[in-house]
């Protein structure tokens, strides 16, 4: 079962949620334009910005492989 896992997760002034972890989903969602679009192993990093609400994406990608 594709799982993911978050780590660390901050706040920026403008209150922009930023979280860090790994995935082993390769559906993971990520955003057009992203450093890494394409799922690259059995884990892959992620970092990914969320809006202060936490309901739209800003950015998202993997890292790694």
């Amino acid at each position: 079962v594709p799982r993911s896992h978050g780590h660390r997760i901050a706040l920026d002034k403008s209150g922009d949620i930023y979280v860090v972890g790994h995935t082993m989903s390769p559906d993971f969602p990520t955003t057009a334009g992203a450093l890494d679009e394409t799922h690259n192993g059995e884990f892959d990093l992620y970092f990914s910005i969320l809006d202060p609400t936490g309901s739209t994406l800003l950015y998202s990608t993997f890292l790694g492989g």
